[in-house]
């Protein structure tokens, strides 16, 4: 968490609630057995004063958080940090994996730095071009919904996350480049 200030406090709450779940998880449960029993009794008493400490340094944090509207409005323009977002919409969209959508988006960022471009001032036309590069294929993603990937004040705030089903499955010509490229 190197863009906050002081991530000591949040590391620790995120590493302390690591541990927590892994112990609710893997936990012993009382039983007949005596060793269940003996280390039960040391751990809940332990895993309670952690949550309490947890839970105080996190109330701490919340009372002296601040933020900085414009300058995160500003970082969030000029940066590629909806880029994920944007490889998401390309699953999404078009049913494309994961990992498939990433690469064609690392390519529009890697293109987008090269030419001294923000991410804000690429295009559907860019997007297809990398598209091009890595699946021999344009995704032809609607200008609106493209928009919308890159900025999120363009969503509908009520919007519902749209999920595909697994009768929906990808395009047929992103099948065929993902058997293709499997077969190698």
């Amino acid at each position: 968490m190197p863009q906050k200030k002081n991530p000591y406090a949040l590391n620790y709450v995120r590493g302390a609630t690591n541990e927590l779940t892994g112990a609710v998880a893997l936990g012993r449960t009382p039983s007949g057995q005596v060793d269940n029993r003996a280390f039960l009794y040391g751990d809940v008493p332990r895993a309670l004063e952690t949550a309490t400490g947890v839970a105080n340094l996190m109330a701490g944090v919340l009372v002296g958080l601040r933020f900085k509207a414009p300058v995160a409005e500003s970082r969030l323009a000029n940066g590629f940090a909806m880029a994920t977002d944007l490889a998401e919409t390309i699953t999404l969209e078009t049913g494309l994996d994961f990992r498939s959508a990433h690469r064609i988006v690392g390519r529009l960022v890697r293109d987008a730095v090269q030419t001294k471009r923000l991410m804000r001032d690429l295009t559907v036309a860019d997007l297809d071009a990398a598209a091009l590069v890595i699946l021999n294929l344009p995704l032809r993603l609607p200008e609106v919904v493209f928009a919308q990937a890159l900025d999120p004040g363009l969503r509908n705030r009520h919007e519902r996350p749209r999920h595909r089903s697994r009768t929906q499955g990808c395009h047929f010509g992103h099948a065929r480049i993902l058997q293709v490229s499997h077969d190698r």
